[in-house]
């Protein structure tokens, strides 16, 4: 529970400040003359994004697999020692990639890390929103099951539970698209995100000066 309460917000700044690093160290121009496709940069540094996360969630695992597995076998009790890689793939990983692919998606289409805000405010209404325990929904971005007992709840809502994680999944694939295609348009001088807010406070500036001698 408190893993997918984390993943669903912290992924989001190492993403960001991997887009954001070009842009401060002065790389943009050098990144968008590479030879290497739009889709293999993008996709790297998302695959890279998502590697960095999961990796010390997998390593948390074992600090509760390991002394489970001692106890099964001590008593006879045939412990899955795939268990928690399938649940954290099943569970935790459709968030991380959701996670990922917003930051992906909002720092490429702005230059800025707005992707950071908005992922904030939803994981602050999906924390708000949603139950402690069997209360999910289509759209429920951490899945929550804060309880010792109630493996009922999950059996009752598996197939609703399911169809969120692979819509969370679906997103997330879908935006890291949209993402290799603003790269591919930024990298042709077709999208520059400054001349869009210069236009747009222009307009800002221009009204308010109307309004004003008016």
């Amino acid at each position: 529970d408190y893993m997918g309460l984390s993943l669903g917000l912290y992924p989001i700044f190492i993403i960001v400040y991997m887009w954001l690093r070009d842009r401060l160290n002065n790389m943009s121009e050098l990144l968008y003359i590479r030879r290497a496709s739009s889709f293999k940069l993008v996709v790297t540094r998302y695959l890279a994004d998502i590697t960095m996360v999961l990796i010390p969630v997998i390593l948390l695992s074992f600090e509760s697999l390991l002394p489970l597995m001692s106890f099964g076998s001590e008593h006879g009790i045939f412990i899955d020692p795939f268990a928690y890689i399938k649940y954290i793939l099943w569970w935790l990983l459709p968030t991380v990639i959701i996670v990922s692919a917003i930051g992906t998606f909002f720092t490429l289409l702005t230059d800025s890390p707005i992707a950071v805000l908005l992922q904030f405010l939803w994981w602050i209404i999906d924390k708000g929103v949603t139950g402690l325990s069997g209360d999910t929904k289509i759209t429920t971005l951490m899945i929550r099951h804060n309880t010792l007992r109630g493996y009922e709840l999950i059996q009752d809502n598996f197939y609703g539970i399911c169809m969120n994680r692979l819509l969370m999944g679906g997103i997330g694939i879908l935006l890291v698209i949209m993402s290799v295609w603003i790269l591919q348009q930024k990298r042709r001088g077709r999208i520059n995100a400054a001349n869009i807010y210069g236009k747009v406070l222009g307009h800002i500036k221009n009204k308010f000066l109307f309004i004003h001698t008016k």
